[in-house]
């Protein structure tokens, strides 16, 4: 892998944690969703895993349409469809329901389809950027995980990557003057409030490429929770720094093909910094058990 940008290894990395991700948790002739699907980056794990179809939302109409055109150019053996969603404060099943296009505001998204039900549950739901955004406050935080559950199949995992809120809230803490804040060679943090706000901590991220981002941290009990209230039990979730000390052994040929391991075969210090902002996450929904009846 070429190392065109100074995060280089970063972006390898987190190719890599998706790569195991998919290929642990994603059968075959499955139906997946990817929430926050960007311009469809996955296109070739989606198709090794031999899933059936596809369902990419997004808020984005360009995104979208670039990841339709990916999709088409590769010829990837799977249905698929692109759906425009604002998945923080509209309902999933609104538009998945129509089989000729999916609506919302002045944009026309049409589906793409190869056959099956439009109104099939999916076997497992993805994010794997963008849904820190949503706990911008829990309105929009509960419709997002409500839309994750609602089309969801029992015993089906939602799972995917989402900034490390105790690693990054730790790091910001030791500053000994001013707001919370972060400094390192390939990135920086700062903080608007000394505060850590359940929902609505925001925190700016500007990083050596040149990329700047702002964000909202997750306060990880208030996650698991709302998840808990709409059927999804937490199985695991680990830091990226640990994931690489867990799965590094099993997973030695795929860090070498997505182009991790360069020059001195190691992951560079500044780098793992950079990976530790992050963490997985993985859910599966049960079953919700009815209220005891009490009949005395």
């Amino acid at each position: 892998m070429a190392q065109k940008t100074p995060i280089w290894q970063f972006k390898a990395y987190q190719n890599w944690v998706k790569t195991i991700l998919i290929s642990e948790l994603v059968e075959s002739n499955e139906t997946v969703a990817e929430f926050c699907c960007g311009t469809g980056l996955e296109t070739g794990k989606w198709e090794r895993s031999k899933i059936k179809k596809y369902y990419g939302f997004d808020h984005s109409q360009e995104s979208l349409a670039e990841a339709e055109s990916k999709w088409k150019q590769k010829s990837c053996p799977y249905d698929a469809e692109f759906i425009k969603l604002q998945l923080t404060t509209e309902r999933i099943e609104h538009f998945i329901n129509n089989n000729s296009s999916h609506t919302s505001g002045s944009n026309t998204t049409k589906s793409i389809t190869g056959g099956g039900s439009p109104d099939s549950l999916f076997d497992v739901v993805s994010c794997f950027d963008g849904m820190q955004n949503a706990f911008i406050d829990y309105d929009h935080a509960n419709t997002f995980i409500k839309n994750a559950s609602s089309r969801l199949k029992v015993g089906g995992f939602f799972f995917g990557i989402i900034p490390d809120s105790s690693s990054i809230w730790y790091k910001s803490q030791k500053v000994t003057s001013g707001l919370p804040c972060v400094k390192s060679s390939l990135f920086s943090i700062e903080f608007d409030s000394e505060i850590f706000n359940f929902f609505g901590c925001k925190y700016n991220l500007s990083m050596k490429d040149g990329s700047k981002i702002q964000e909202n941290l997750i306060h990880f009990p208030s996650f698991i929770n709302l998840c808990k209230s709409h059927d999804l039990v937490l199985v695991e979730a680990t830091n990226l720094n640990d994931f690489y000390e867990e799965n590094k052994k099993n997973y030695e040929s795929k860090l070498k093909q997505c182009g991790v391991m360069v020059g001195k075969n190691k992951i560079d210090p500044a780098q793992m910094e950079l990976i530790s902002l992050y963490t997985t996450f993985i859910f599966v929904k049960e079953v919700k058990e009815p209220k005891a009846i009490d009949m005395n």
